[in-house]
């Protein structure tokens, strides 16, 4: 989803906060890389609510403001990455797993209308360790 300047400025205090889904977060990296006036309107929400961070907890910590931004924009891209690649491993277990209930039905409720099916199945289960049924 493509956003106007107005909803990432909106959104700025959620970026700071790190409570953007990934959806918006990626809309909001995307809208970012090519409009310098969000970029700093993000900063500023970044650089005020590290500051807070900051003065409660951790007094040694830099507050070079652009290495702050780089570093958190950083993480939110491999935050982004990182889930898009869980996402894509749970639908193909959630595919496998589908695959593997259907054949073993099939090869429960009819192993003479496909045969070699059978014999797939058999080797399946051996090799998962249950039994083979049927």
């Amino acid at each position: 989803m493509k956003l106007d300047c107005r909803h990432v400025q909106q959104l700025a205090g959620a970026f700071a906060e790190d409570e953007l889904d990934d959806r918006d977060l990626s809309s909001v990296l995307s809208h970012i890389r090519t409009c310098s006036s969000c970029y700093e309107e993000l900063k500023t929400a970044y650089l005020i609510s590290y500051a807070i961070q900051y003065m409660d907890h951790d007094r040694s910590g830099s507050l070079d403001i652009d290495t702050l931004m780089k570093d958190k924009i950083r993480k939110c891209e491999l935050r982004l990455r990182r889930n898009r690649i869980f996402g894509a491993l749970l639908w193909i277990a959630i595919v496998l797993l589908a695959v593997v209930i259907a054949a073993v039905i099939i090869r429960i409720l009819s192993p003479e209308m496909v045969p070699w099916l059978g014999d797939f199945i058999g080797q399946m289960l051996k090799y998962l360790g249950l039994p083979a049924g049927g």
